[in-house]
């Protein structure tokens, strides 16, 4: 039997964590006000994270805070969602939508398309609940702890929705604790930390040894005497469990078991220290700890160590097949001794994981084996039997189990059929580690019963979990295996799966070696009788000659497989294509008649109530209707029916209403784009923002809302701010391997550069990209040319900017010959002034302006405006150049009120100016101007009548001129001042002493 005294040797104070605590506590005064915090606590094992959460735990409850925790064990990684299960079971989150969450986690739908939209459900439905965002829960509970303890055992899922919630918990009363083992931080884990760390949204509390002092102070309090322990003894036992807490405690459990330590006279006392049987390790310890224990006990404790960390009473009761009280009796002795600890009334849990691998590792091979069989089998018989039930975790948390323990227990029948079912499961809830885990013991097991067989769908099927989370080898070699197999039974859809899979792959490393694959599979697909497996592979292989900036080939592609689809009137398949077709149209520079597709695609879409394909064409209708920096290049269409706002709009609540995160950031991307290049630039920063914030876990998607900044900041001055952006973009599109994303980015590179004076630099860049054999037929293709004219209008070769502004003029798709090209006007009339062709220049010039200002491309306007402002100094036509000049600080101050930061508006200030004629010296005239900031006479009095609060009828009737006039006058002043309002002319006029005769 234990010893009486085993029971006291717990800690009951903390001891070496005052820095820790003090932290915590400032980060619950932060969440008790509203701002929601969470704290990483790290550490190796035993070394006391959960003593601290105890600790946590017990100044939220004096403050009246709401608790709860869920918590992660060995077996967990491929049980989805285990600790937000175990969460739920807290009767504090017995709320109105727990039922649907917990029907989301352990039945997710069976048919399921999408597992993109079910996690977005299920995240939000999980957050609103955590969150009492459906009730006035949050209010009558001010304070609210959310504990996630050992993370390093969590599945994939639960960390990615906990990497979800941290997104949306700033405004909420929530601390969000996360504890997890330092030493085994697993990938996913490490994603889920780099998120956090990137965003500075976390506290980290990293739990250091205790040291010397602190173990002698630990020692102490355990043994509650106040002179201080010898230091002989003290040295050994700090030496030996390296100022683990844990560890101290099971050594000094072992002592008293043996008898080493013992109590006399009221006090303590122990053998010399040569005469201590001392455990070196955890393992000595416990094992010394239980060898008094009953051999019922010992049994028992067997069998629960290899059910896991923690166990249920009832599938115990039905392996053991014991009398109740008898097996009560035997967790009683267990509870005594200090080795497990009661959960609920079914579930108990070894007090340390530490304790259960000891235990476990001291049992024989064949012992394990035996003992999960018997346990796989009284989980099978306690949960499809008669007494069914989901509380255990579900289904999917069942059938791990079962597949875990039939597979130790190389029962392979059974574990093949688990196995496989946990991986379909996992697959369903986008879980692809798990997913892993489960194939693969699958493949063990399948290769045991069957030996013969190549079982190519479930190398195919652990293949996409590996693709999943970017293993690229692992996936590789799955998918070669799978079609290896699949070509020796000659199974040819398998073949072609595998072929169009190894494509897909491939176009993350080589695009040449992915063109191999498609065409292969291509070639299979051709060769069987199947019209729409054949017209959906030729849109998956259209759209990679796409991706390899191909529109045209991409183009032919999907044409074929729109009439395939027409042919066996697939009205969804057929809108798809159209939308494929729209979006290869575009990229081939039509923009007209990509428009046309795009009008039609959104009319069968909304007949069909295709809400995914509809997203798609009605993002790139709005982007072809407006002016966008992706094809500055190309004709505008004409704005008959524009209605660019209204489609990005619906484009964009569709995405939310989907919980479509993804495409919502893409679209948000697209839409920055398009509303950076008419100087709506709130909004424009508002989307980029958005997008990089959605698009977190995804290289494509990052590169688009990367690129967009860089795109802004280009736009409006701020370069290192725009080289640091395209500095992230180029190394995620070197990891998507997309050509004409590359294409994108290194003409974005290029311009940066060129803006910079690194003329040198962005040269090399060029030349890699765009040798003289590079064609101008799509959008990149053509921003790459306009990134070399602008390179030799840079470096004083304006006659070979105009060359190179010839060939893309004479490239540009005939449906679009006769619209205009601002975007190339400007360089062209900026050219011709450079060759001191002035009339020509002035032509391109205006008919650029007249676009822009249609269009209200206000970017694009001012420097029109800057142009034609040093054209006419070159001419001498000052009352001109002075105009224009005017113009541009017009402009300028209507783009400066959208920017959202004062370095933002000190850089497109800085760059306006540096686009402007440099000022001729002032006349006498002009310096008494510039003593009231180059105000005239007039102006002066206009800005000193404003000032008195004159509306502008009372002004034109003081000075005998029309409204208009004075109107114009106002527009001037607030130009030249810098200013908004006539508020900061009040203010200037006041300044400068001004009166109504000044």
């Amino acid at each position: 039997m234990p010893s009486p005294y085993i029971q006291s040797l717990l800690c009951p104070v903390l001891i070496g964590r005052d820095a820790q605590v003090a932290a915590l506590a400032r980060l619950l005064d932060q969440a008790r006000a509203g701002h929601g915090q969470i704290a990483l606590i790290s550490g190796e094992a035993g070394i006391g994270k959960s003593r601290l959460i105890t600790e946590i735990k017990r100044q939220v409850q004096q403050m009246g805070g709401q608790i709860g925790a869920g918590f992660c064990f060995e077996l967990d990684s491929t049980y989805l969602y285990a600790p937000i299960l175990d969460l739920l079971r807290n009767a504090a989150f017995a709320a109105p939508l727990a039922d649907e969450v917990r029907t989301l986690l352990t039945e997710p739908p069976r048919n399921l398309e999408d597992p993109e939209q079910y996690r977005r459900r299920l995240f939000d439905t999980l957050a609103n609940t955590l969150l009492n965002r459906h009730s006035s829960h949050a209010t009558r509970h001010p304070l609210l702890l959310l504990i996630f303890e050992d993370l390093h055992w969590a599945d994939d899922a639960t960390l990615e929705f906990l990497g979800f919630l941290t997104r949306h918990i700033v405004e909420y009363p929530l601390l969000l604790l996360l504890t997890y083992r330092s030493d085994e931080i697993t990938p996913a884990l490490m994603h889920l930390l780099a998120q956090l760390d990137r965003r500075r949204l976390a506290t980290e509390i990293a739990l250091p040894p205790l040291t010397e002092r602190e173990t002698d102070q630990m020692v102490r309090t355990l043994f509650q005497q106040n002179k201080p322990i010898r230091s002989d003894f003290l040295y050994t036992i700090h030496s030996l469990s390296e100022g683990n807490p844990f560890f101290i405690e099971e050594m000094l459990k072992a002592l008293v078991a043996a008898g080493d330590i013992f109590q006399s006279g009221g006090g303590w006392e122990r053998k010399p220290l040569a005469q201590l049987h001392i455990p070196r390790t955890v393992q000595a310890a416990v094992q010394s700890r239980i060898a008094d224990v009953s051999t019922g006990a010992r049994r028992l404790l067997q069998l629960a160590a290899v059910m896991g960390r923690q166990f249920d009473f009832g599938v115990l009761q039905q392996i053991t097949g014991m009398d109740e009280a008898i097996q009560i009796g035997l967790i009683k002795e267990l509870i005594e001794t200090q080795l497990v600890s009661e959960t609920t009334a079914n579930i108990f849990t070894f007090r340390h994981a530490l304790t259960r691998q000891a235990i476990y590792n001291e049992l024989l091979q064949r012992e394990r084996s035996a003992l999960h069989q018997l346990v796989g089998e009284a989980i099978e018989q306690h949960t499809w039997g008669a007494t069914h039930t989901t509380d255990a975790g579900g289904e999917a948390a069942v059938s791990a189990s079962l597949a875990y323990h039939f597979y130790e227990a190389q029962q392979w029948e059974k574990a093949l059929h688990y196995a496989q079912m946990a991986g379909e499961q996992a697959r369903r809830a986008d879980a692809p580690r798990a997913a892993i885990v489960h194939y693969t013991r699958a493949i063990e097991a399948a290769h045991s019963v069957y030996p013969h067989q190549g079982h190519h769908a479930l190398y195919h099927a652990r293949g996409q979990a590996a693709e999943r989370i970017g293993d690229f080898d692992q996936a590789r070699f799955d998918y070669e295996t799978a079609l290896a197999a699949a070509r020796t039974v000659q199974a040819h859809h398998a073949e072609w799966q595998n072929l169009l899979a190894l494509g897909f792959l491939w176009t993350a490393r080589s695009y040449a070696q992915a063109d191999g694959y498609f065409q292969t599979a291509l070639v299979l697909a051709r060769a069987h009788d199947e019209p729409v497996a054949l017209a959906r592979t030729l849109n998956r292989v259209g759209n990679w000659y796409l991706n390899a900036d191909a529109p045209q080939t991409a183009l032919t592609h999907h044409a074929e497989a729109l009439a395939l689809l027409r042919q066996t009137n697939d009205q969804a398949g057929i809108a798809e294509t159209l939308d494929l077709v729209g979006t290869a149209t575009y990229y081939s520079g039509d923009l007209t008649r990509a428009k046309a597709i795009y009008q039609e695609t959104i009319g069968l879409c909304r007949k069909l109530e295709q809400r995914t394909t509809l997203v798609s064409a009605l993002l790139l209708a709005a982007v072809v209707d407006a002016p966008n920096y992706l094809h500055d290049t190309l004709p505008w269409p004409t704005r008959e029916n524009e209605t660019s706002d209204d489609t990005g709009a619906e484009a964009l609540a569709l995405c939310t209403t989907m919980q479509w995160r993804l495409r919502e950031a893409f679209v948000l991307a697209y839409l920055a784009w398009r509303d950076g290049s008419r100087g709506a630039y709130t909004q424009a920063f508002t989307h980029a923002r958005r997008a990089l914030l959605l698009a977190d876990e995804s290289e494509f998607h990052l590169v688009a809302a990367h690129l967009a900044f860089a795109l802004l900041y280009l736009d409006i001055g701020a370069f290192d701010a725009a080289q640091q952006a395209i500095a992230t973009t180029q190394h995620l599109a070197k990891q998507v391997g997309a050509l004409m994303i590359r294409r994108f980015v290194d003409a974005t590179q290029a311009r940066i550069l060129i803006a910079q004076g690194q003329y040198a630099e962005a040269e090399s860049l060029l030349h890699s990209a765009c040798p003289p054999t590079t064609p101008m037929e799509t959008p990149p293709q053509r921003l790459l040319w306009l990134a070399w004219l602008e390179w030799r209008l840079a470096t004083g070769d304006p006659a070979g900017a105009f060359a190179v502004i010839e060939k893309l003029r004479a490239t540009v798709p005939l449906t679009e010959a006769a619209n205009a090209i601002p975007a190339l006007w400007l360089p062209a009339g900026e050219a011709l002034l450079a060759l001191r062709r002035y009339t020509q220049a002035e032509e391109q010039l205006q008919r650029a302006r007249t676009v822009a200002a249609t269009y209200e491309a206000l970017p694009l306007l001012w420097r029109i405006d800057a142009t034609l402002a040093n054209l006419y100094r070159s001419q001498r036509r000052s009352d001109a150049a002075e105009a224009m000049t005017t113009a541009v600080h017009v402009t300028i101050t209507q783009l400066i009120a959208q920017l959202p930061e004062e370095s933002l508006r000190d850089a497109l200030r800085g760059h306006a100016a540096s686009c402007l004629p440099a000022p001729k010296r002032p006349t006498p005239r002009q310096r008494a101007k510039r003593a009231v900031d180059g105000l005239t006479a007039r102006e002066v009095e206009v800005a000193t009548l404003a000032a008195q609060g004159l509306t502008n009828l009372e002004i034109a009737t003081a000075l005998s001129v029309t409204e208009r006039t004075v109107e114009s006058h106002i527009s001037n002043i607030l130009a030249k001042l810098g200013y908004t309002n006539r508020t900061q002319i009040a203010t200037w006029a006041a300044s400068k002493g001004l009166t109504l005769t000044g």
